[in-house]
C-alpha cells in the first residue's frame, strides 16, 4: 500500500523513463487507480514526445488497460486520447490495428456513448486505422463501429466537430473494400451524410469531408449486377442531387469542395444511363459556365471533364455535348494543362466516347483532336491509365477514316505509340500493350509502306 501511494505521487510528477512506466503497468496491471494515473502520465508524455511513446511498448499496454477497465471513463478517455495523438502524428494506424486497438476503440464508443471526448478520439483513430491498413475498415465494422456512429449521429445531431469527424471516419471505413461499403450502406450512411450536408451546408470542411465519404461509399462492388447497380445509383441520385446542386451554388470558390461534389456526380453517372441523361439535362449549362469562368483553376477543369467523360457514354448525350461546344473546351483544357495527368486522362476518355458517333468524329477531326491526343501520349508515356484512354480515342477517331489515319501517321502517331508501348511490360501493363497494338493495327490497316 505504501509503494502504491508513492507511485501514484510520482506518476503526477512525470519524472519517468518510459521503461519505468512499462514496468509499473505490468506490475500493477489490475490496480485500477495505478492504471488510471499511469494512463494520464503517458498521455502527458505523448504530448511532449510522441515519437518516444510510439516506439515503445506503451501503446500495447494502453490497449491492454482499455480492455481490463472497459467501464472506467477516465482510463478510456486518457488512453484513447494518447492513441489519437500517436496515430495522427506518426501514421501509427497500421500497427494499432495489428494490436487489436480498433476493437478497444469501438468498445470505448459502445461503453461511453455520451462522452464527447472518447467519441472524438475514437473517430480520429478509426479514420487513421482504416486509411492505413486495407483490412482495417472491414474488421472495424465487424467490431460494431457502424452502429456506434449511427448512435453518435442521433445523440449529437448538432455537434459540428463530432459530425465532421464522423464523416471522416466513414470515408476511411469505405476507402478500400467493397464489403465495407456494403456493410455501411445497410446502415443508410448515404442518407445520413446527406442529412449532415443539409444541416451544415455552409461549413466547407464538413461539406468537403461529407462529399469524400459519399465518393467512397458510391464506389460500389464490381460484382453487383449492372441493373442492381444502376437501380441503387438512381436512388442515390435522388437523395444526393439537391445537396450537390446547393454545394455547387454555395461553394463556387472552394476547389476542394467542388472537386468532391463533381466526383460524387462522376460516381453516380458511371454505369447508370438514367443518371447520365439526368445530369446532362440539369447540369450542362453549369458545366459550360464553370469551364469558362474557372479556366485558370486546373482542379475544376479536371473534375468537370471527368463527369463529361461519363455523360459522353450515353448516345443522346454525345450529340448534345458536341452541340453545346464541350469538345472545344475539352481540347482547350488539354492545351492549357499539358502536364496535368488527370486532365489529359479524363479528356482522352471524353474524346474516346464522343468519337464513336460519325458526325462527332468529323467535328473532332476538324479540330485536329488526334494531334492533341498524340501530344498527350508523348508527354505522359509512363502513365498507363492515360495511354489506355488515348489509344482507344485514336482507334475511335480514325475508324472508317483512312484519310485521317494517313494524317496521323504523318504527325508521328505510330512512333509515339511504339515509344510509349516500349516503356511498359506485358506482364504489368497488359491493357496498354493490347490497346496499343490495336491502335497500330487501325492506323496501319490501309497504309502503303
Amino acid at each position: 500500500e505504501t509503494r502504491q501511494k508513492f507511485l501514484k505521487r510520482k506518476l503526477l510528477d512525470d519524472d519517468w523513463q518510459l521503461n519505468e512506466l512499462e514496468n509499473i503497468m505490468d506490475e500493477f496491471q489490475f490496480d485500477e487507480s495505478i492504471q488510471k494515473e499511469a494512463c494520464a502520465s503517458i498521455h502527458r508524455f505523448a504530448r511532449k514526445s510522441v515519437v518516444l511513446v510510439a516506439n515503445s511498448f506503451l501503446p500495447a499496454k494502453l490497449i491492454r488497460t482499455m480492455d481490463d477497465f472497459k467501464l472506467n471513463e477516465d482510463i478510456q478517455s486518457e488512453a484513447s486520447d494518447t492513441l489519437r495523438i500517436v496515430t495522427v502524428h506518426l501514421g501509427f494506424g497500421g500497427r494499432l490495428f495489428q494490436l487489436s486497438g480498433h476493437k478497444r476503440i469501438v468498445e470505448a464508443m459502445q461503453n461511453h456513448p455520451k462522452s464527447r471526448k472518447i467519441l472524438y478520439n475514437a473517430l480520429v483513430v478509426i479514420e487513421n486505422i482504416a486509411l492505413e491498413h486495407e483490412k482495417a475498415g472491414l474488421e472495424t465494422i465487424r467490431a460494431g463501429v457502424a452502429k456506434s456512429i449511427v448512435d453518435l449521429l442521433e445523440t449529437f445531431p448538432d455537434d459540428e466537430n463530432l459530425l465532421n469527424h464522423a464523416c471522416k471516419a466513414i470515408l476511411g471505413l469505405a476507402y478500400s473494400e467493397n464489403e465495407s461499403r456494403i456493410a455501411l450502406l445497410k446502415y443508410e450512411m448515404v442518407e445520413r451524410i446527406n442529412i449532415i450536408l443539409d444541416k451544415f451546408h455552409r461549413n466547407s470542411e464538413i461539406v468537403g469531408n461529407g462529399c469524400v465519404a459519399l465518393i467512397n461509399l458510391l464506389l460500389l462492388p464490381q460484382y453487383l449486377e449492372i441493373d442492381e447497380l444502376a437501380d441503387f445509383k438512381i436512388r442515390a441520385m435522388k437523395t444526393c442531387f439537391p445537396r450537390i446542386k446547393r454545394i455547387l451554388d454555395e461553394h463556387q470558390h472552394n476547389e476542394h469542395v467542388l472537386d468532391g461534389a463533381y466526383t460524387v456526380l462522376r460516381n453516380l453517372t458511371w454505369e447508370c444511363n438514367s443518371n447520365q441523361v439526368f445530369v446532362m439535362r440539369v447540369f450542362s449549362g453549369v458545366f459550360n459556365l464553370m469551364l469558362d469562368n474557372y479556366r485558370d483553376i486546373e482542379v475544376i477543369q479536371g473534375c468537370i471533364i471527368a463527369v463529361l467523360a461519363n455523360l459522353a457514354i450515353n448516345e443522346e448525350n454525345k450529340i448534345k455535348l458536341i452541340a453545346s461546344g464541350f469538345e472545344s473546351k475539352v481540347l482547350r483544357a488539354m492545351d492549357d494543362y499539358r502536364m496535368n495527368e488527370r486532365i489529359q486522362t479524363v479528356a482522352c476518355e471524353t474524346l474516346k466516347y464522343l468519337a464513336t458517333n460519325p458526325e462527332n468524329r468529323q467535328r473532332l477531326i476538324d479540330l485536329n483532336a488526334g494531334k492533341v491526343i498524340i501530344r498527350a501520349i508523348d508527354d505522359h508515356y509512363l502513365h498507363s491509365p492515360l495511354l489506355v484512354e488515348a489509344y482507344e480515342a485514336l482507334i475511335n477517331l480514325t475508324a472508317e477514316r483512312p484519310d485521317y489515319q494517313a494524317s496521323l501517321r504523318d504527325m508521328g502517331a505510330i512512333k509515339s505509340i511504339l515509344d510509349s508501348m516500349f516503356m511498359h511490360s506485358f506482364e504489368k501493363d497488359r491493357e496498354v500493350k493490347e490497346l496499343g497494338q490495336n491502335a497500330l493495327d487501325v492506323l496501319c490497316s490501309l497504309a502503303v509502306f
